[in-house]
């Protein structure tokens, strides 16, 4: 999905980031994104996991 974002996209991001939110809240919305990320990917092995059983072998 963000293989294709390079070191300057990122470095950009980050400014335009720190330029938004503050440097204050920047570490807290970073834990939280990181968090949304990770519950969206394991709801999406559980989904993947589910209809795998339930169809069946193919």
């Amino acid at each position: 999905m963000f293989n294709d974002i390079g070191l300057p996209e990122l470095a950009t991001l980050i400014v335009l980031a720190m330029l938004v939110f503050g440097p204050d809240k920047l570490p807290k919305m970073i834990q939280d994104v990181v968090r949304t990320i990770r519950k969206i990917r394991e709801f999406s092995e559980s989904a993947k996991q589910d209809i795998r059983k339930e169809l069946g072998p193919e």
